[in-house]
């Protein structure tokens, strides 16, 4: 109770004290120079007023408050203030209290933070506080840099936007072990490109982009991660004018994450390598996620024998032992097993998702029962199968899937015994290099055998089934989020530290990744597939006499433009073409845009810009 009465009476002082300050800062202005007088003024009377207070009341303060040390940054908006761990008997508590010299340190560590967010701009979204302090262990994470391909880049349904790298593993673990993690946001509908799908030349800015990257930053981002990239890359390539290569997704990428603001900047001399970027951010803890790019074009390519074991194992021992000459920490991630995710899909998989039975599945494509079938192929099944819906016969409307649509057993076997290989040496390396390992294959495997809880739904490794995005092979915010929970686990383990998981319930109701679900409904039958007769085109309503006379009126003053062989428009393999415009007629164009909105705004309007096709599609009149 004598505690409870002390700390009323020295918070009562808290009030005057601030006007006084408040009065002296006026002055000066709000605003000028580099820090801000009523924002310092801010932080010098909360941490008086946490000093004055004592006990539970000072830990209740500064977990309401965010008063310095306390407040971590770098954890995304949706994960909310996480429970710390209680033992049975065990009363829960805020945290615990910290010496002045644990106050000390912190609140020049929040400084320098602001002071360089003030210095750079918003570089990230914005990020809620933990409740209660951080027990890092041996663990140093002032410098937490991330080397990488689209995985640990954040990479969404088909590129490469702000609204996934929110989401991206690195970004949510950052907020985890509080971490400064900046990132090159990119605007609605992103960059890159999504292997394993029709490719389209670069064009940036695209439809609804306007400077493409949030903002500039003044250095090498902490994530490096560039989608696309190898191991190979990750030593050798190095950004290079035109600041926009209009054949080369992966070149654009690299260009935009590892080579501002050097190039915008003419600075052609400081052009580095990922690996350089990284060594440069002096890093004290490193994370390494690299070769699913070669498993995944592998996999899609038929090429068992890619890639060279020897070549990859020189790369990346390289990358390891560079990245622990300076001292940091270092996480390796194994290689996921292309065959695992919902990109290919075995023939039961692939019947649950196109609603057919699997022995029908086989007969109408003529598949084998250890095939795999690609996420373009349940695409074409399912155009096919509405086709033999409403058409006068299955005969036409089922043909044969594309070569690339289908991947043999055979092939699945050898590049899962290639992965395994690649993940053996990642180990043996790893362990050489005293660096840590994650088992990020077993995740994989586990969630296509069993799936994974989430809130109030499994998510499967099926596709639509909750964990993957729409490209078949990146996870959504809780597959993230579930990915980052297993690397906090590892690092409690191996740092002897007490990081607080993420909540996969909060994450998951917020992802709109996991509301992904297939069909409902039977499945397709038989006798679905062979319609009769075609079904009845809509009868148009009759044209008023007026109309139908100003319309031949029109008609009469047109030149003939009746379809002659050879005038149909056909694009050209760059899928750019100039069309000679008639300056004496008008001409109307509209276009489709399809957005992937996620907010009720956006769904009104369709203002998100998070195209899912990257642009817009032409529509024509008949």
């Amino acid at each position: 109770m004598r505690e409870l009465v002390k700390s009323i009476f020295r918070l009562s002082w808290v009030a005057p004290l601030f006007g006084i300050r408040q009065m002296a800062n006026l002055p000066g202005g709000l605003g000028e120079g580099p820090v801000n007088p009523l924002a310092d003024a801010f932080e010098h009377v909360g941490e008086a007023a946490s000093a004055e207070l004592a006990g539970a009341f000072r830990n209740l303060y500064n977990g309401v408050t965010g008063a310095p040390g306390l407040a971590a940054p770098s954890r995304p908006d949706f994960v909310q203030a996480h429970r710390l761990p209680v033992t049975s008997g065990q009363r829960p508590t805020l945290t615990r209290e910290l010496s002045d010299a644990d106050l000390e340190e912190r609140l020049a560590r929040m400084r320098a933070t602001l002071s360089s967010r003030e210095r750079l701009g918003a570089q990230a979204p914005a990020h809620s506080s933990i409740v209660g302090s951080i027990q890092k262990g041996r663990l140093n994470t002032d410098s937490f840099v991330v080397i990488g391909e689209g995985l640990a880049a954040g990479t969404g349904d088909f590129f490469l936007s702000k609204d996934s790298q929110a989401t991206s593993f690195p970004a949510q673990l950052a907020g985890c072990i509080g971490a400064q993690f900046r990132q090159p946001l990119f605007e609605p509908p992103g960059i890159g490109e999504a292997d394993g799908f029709a490719r389209w030349p670069v064009i940036l800015p695209s439809p609804l982009q306007s400077t493409v990257l949030n903002d500039v930053l003044a250095e090498a981002p902490d994530n490096l991660a560039v989608p696309g990239f190898t191991v190979s890359d990750a030593v050798r390539l190095k950004p290079r004018e035109p600041l926009i290569a209009r054949e080369c997704a992966k070149q654009t990428a690299a260009n935009l994450i590892l080579g501002m603001p050097h190039m915008a900047l003419g600075r052609k001399d400081a052009l580095r390598t990922q690996l350089e970027c990284a060594l440069a951010k002096r890093p004290t803890f490193s994370i390494v996620e690299l070769g699913f790019a070669e498993a995944l074009k592998a996999a899609k390519s038929c090429d068992v024998g890619a890639p060279n074991s020897d070549e990859f194992a020189k790369n990346y021992v390289r990358i390891l032992r560079e990245l622990r000459k300076t001292g940091a920490t270092v996480l390796v991630m194994t290689v996921p097993n292309p065959f695992d995710t919902a990109y290919f899909s075995d023939i039961q998989s692939a019947a649950r998702v196109v609603k057919l039975g699997p022995e029908l599945l086989m007969e109408l494509w003529h598949l084998g029962a250890a095939d795999h079938v690609t996420v373009p192929g349940l695409n074409e099944i399912a155009y096919q199968l509405y086709a033999a819906s409403i058409g006068p016969s299955s005969a036409t409307a089922i043909q044969p899937l594309p070569t690339e649509c289908i991947v043999s057993g055979d092939v699945a076997s050898c590049v899962g015994s290639k992965v395994q290989a690649l993940n053996d040496a990642i180990r043996r390396l790893a362990s050489a290099e005293s660096c840590i390992v994650y088992d990020l294959c077993a995740l994989f495997c586990r969630v296509r055998s069993r799936g994974v809880a989430a809130g109030n739904r499994t998510l499967t490794g099926d596709y639509l089934g909750g964990f993957y995005s729409l490209n078949g092979y990146y996870p959504g915010a809780t597959g993230n989020a579930l990915i980052a929970n297993e690397i906090l686990d590892v690092l409690n383990h191996g740092c002897d530290a007490r990081f607080i998981p993420i909540d996969l319930p909060a994450v998951q109701a917020a992802d709109p990744v996991a509301n992904y679900k297939p069909a409902a409904g039977p499945n397709w039958t038989r006798s679905d597939l062979t319609s009769p007769v075609p079904l009845p085109m809509p009868v148009l309503p009759p044209q008023p006499a007026s109309i139908l006379s100003t319309s031949r009126a029109w008609s009469a003053r047109l030149p003939n433009l009746a379809p002659q062989s050879g005038w149909a428009l056909q694009l050209p393999p760059g899928l750019e073409q100039v069309l000679p415009l008639n300056a004496a007629m008008s001409y109307f164009g509209d276009a489709i845009s399809a957005q992937n909105c996620r907010t009720p705004q956006t769904i009104q309007w369709g203002s998100g810009g998070n195209l899912f096709f990257g642009g817009l599609a032409m529509s024509t009149p008949n």
